[in-house]
């Protein structure tokens, strides 16, 4: 009787809202009675973003499947407790499509000479970031091409702090380079971005841009400081001169591309027009479910300082930077989405300031590879296919990353389960980090790294050829697992690693961590590190299995480094 009346009383609190329509083949005109049946429904996202203030909670809105919407759908009101606002899709077929992308006319492309088109490009961002040629994401043009020496990164004899660098390989021709963009790699993880605002013989003198943090504002670099380990120019017409490469102009907004001996009309150009696809603002109780979101200039789903926010089941492609950004909203869950080519992070979730976050079940593919294009982060949060950071409760289980630039998994936070993932080809292009990766987080408890499998921690050097070795250190490598910074409490047990350029686990200054049951195979060992001005403390390992097959393979399994330079 008593689960009955606990029943009776929930049925009697859910409100059975309305359900509104949207089809390619309605009309914005028709009454808000009319839309709630499926052959009246509204048409275009100036309606929805226009009456979604007048739903209650418990509301639906549903989009016919294979139609296709544009522009930004913004949310400007929330649900209830128990009633959702929900966004989702209706019929049969392919799921509904909200696209961000404009095509670009061909017969309006203007022969600039040397194989350059270019195209008037009305209504693309200054700070576009998303360019594709029959389908395919296609890079902005830079200076070296990425398939040079050192992957297209200038090596530099000598600096001036947030001021200049010197290369010899500014000589190599006679371009002067001021008012191009100059990207210096600092530190093995991190792309600073600046503009360069003289140049004298084979010195290029320059200011740091404003760049674009986590939650989408301006944000200068997190380590301004750290000397550059290598650096590329672009943001420049003179940097096209190899198949789809681009430049936007900023005050005209014609993209000029480079096609060889190619014509524009044997191509379908696209540009990303819509920044954000859906704008969920700091609305809280919103569900968005089965539809598929592709070609937005920075966020495929955005939502800031709401809470109680639910994506399942969504199709994510060719996002410009994030896919899905959470910021500081408590009572997140994500799962069972498909993301592909988000081009700086998949998930970003940032609650630092609150607690709750599920990333469930979800595949993400080929994420983090914002080389292709206009690099304006100065951000080391950069590249990593999931992120979440929370004060307390965060899971990350049973997700599938494959091909990352940078981290595949990274987790702040208390009370923490990272468990039975799938994650395989990490650090692509960025170094300093491990297909699971943890900073700081001294005090932390309640931990778990369980039941992974974590393949292929790639790493790479390109950039870091810095002659000058005082400087930096050029011997960065890619690590399975890595505990950074004074990482604790932790449980890392019964992971399978292999194949890693750098190290199996990585554990620097590491704190309250129980190690156990791991088996590593093909990897250049294990590491724990202990800094001069700090410490290890209640660190145990036991019944770890580790296996190599080639005698070309670190001798050593597990190295102890006791840094005491300073001391």
């Amino acid at each position: 009787m008593k689960k009955i009346l606990f029943i009776l009383l929930i049925l009697s609190q859910q409100v059975f809202g309305n359900t509104y329509y949207f089809s390619n083949s309605g009309s914005d005109a028709y009454s808000s009675a009319q839309a709630q049946n499926q052959a009246t429904p509204w048409q275009t996202n100036a309606k929805f973003n226009s009456f979604f203030s007048s739903l209650s909670p418990g509301d639906f809105v549903l989009f016919k499947s294979g139609d296709t919407f544009t522009g930004t759908w913004i949310f400007s009101r929330s649900g209830s407790a128990g009633n959702f606002i929900t966004i989702g899709s209706y019929g049969s077929g392919a799921l509904p499509v909200f696209t961000g992308w404009t095509t670009l006319v061909s017969g309006g492309a203007i022969n600039d000479g040397g194989g350059i088109w270019r195209y008037p490009a009305t209504g693309a961002k200054s700070s576009l970031m998303l360019v594709s040629v029959d389908g395919e994401v296609k890079g902005m043009g830079r200076w070296p091409n990425q398939d040079s020496l050192n992957g297209g990164y200038l090596e530099y004899q000598s600096f001036s702090t947030n001021t200049s660098i010197t290369s010899t390989q500014f000589n190599a021709g006679t371009v002067n380079w001021t008012g191009a963009q100059l990207v210096i790699k600092k530190g093995a993880h991190l792309l600073e971005t600046n503009t360069i605002t003289g140049m004298s013989g084979s010195t290029a003198t320059y200011t740091i841009n404003s760049g674009i943090n986590e939650h989408g504002t301006p944000a200068t670099s997190s380590n301004p400081k750290d000397a550059p380990r290598g650096a590329f120019v672009q943001a420049d017409l003179r940097t096209l001169n190899q198949f789809g490469e681009w430049y936007i102009n900023p005050s005209t907004k014609d993209l000029s591309m480079y096609f060889g001996v190619g014509v524009p009309s044997s191509y379908t150009v696209k540009v990303s027009v819509v920044d954000t696809l859906m704008d969920v603002n700091s609305r809280t109780y919103i569900k968005i479910e089965n539809i598929r979101l592709i070609g937005s200039n920075y966020a495929a789903i955005s939502t800031s300082n709401g809470g109680n926010f639910t994506t399942v089941n969504c199709e994510i492609y060719q996002s410009g930077r994030k896919g899905i950004l959470v910021w500081n909203c408590p009572y997140t869950y994500i799962a069972g989405n498909y993301l592909e080519e988000c081009l700086n992070s998949a998930i970003d979730v940032n609650n630092k300031n609150t607690t709750n976050v599920i990333v469930y079940n979800n595949n993400i593919r080929y994420s983090g590879f914002n080389f292709l294009t206009n690099i304006s982060g100065n951000n080391d949060n950069d590249a990593k296919a999931i992120s979440v950071n929370v004060v307390n409760t965060g899971i990350i289980r049973r997700n599938s990353i494959v091909g990352t630039g940078y981290v595949g998994a990274q987790y702040q936070g208390n009370n923490f389960y990272v468990d039975s993932n799938f994650i395989d080809s990490g650090l692509l292009y960025k170094d300093d980090g491990g297909l699971i990766y943890n900073y700081n987080d001294r005090l932390a408890t309640g931990r778990y790294v369980k039941h992974n499998i974590l393949l292929h921690a790639l790493g790479s050097n390109y950039g870091n050829g810095i002659q000058n070795k005082a400087y930096g250190n050029t011997d960065e490598h890619g690590e399975i697992a890595y505990f950074d910074g004074g990482s604790g409490g932790t449980e890392l047990a019964y992971n399978y690693m292999a194949y890693s350029s750098g190290r199996g686990a990585y554990f620097n200054d590491p704190k309250n961590m129980y190690v156990h049951d791991n088996i590593s195979f093909k990897t250049a060992g294990w590491t724990i590190n202990k800094h001069y001005n700090d410490s290890i403390h209640r660190f145990v390992m036991s019944h770890n299995q580790f296996f190599n097959d080639s005698t070309s393979q670190f001798l050593r399994h597990i190295s102890i480094n006791d840094d005491l330079s300073s001391t």
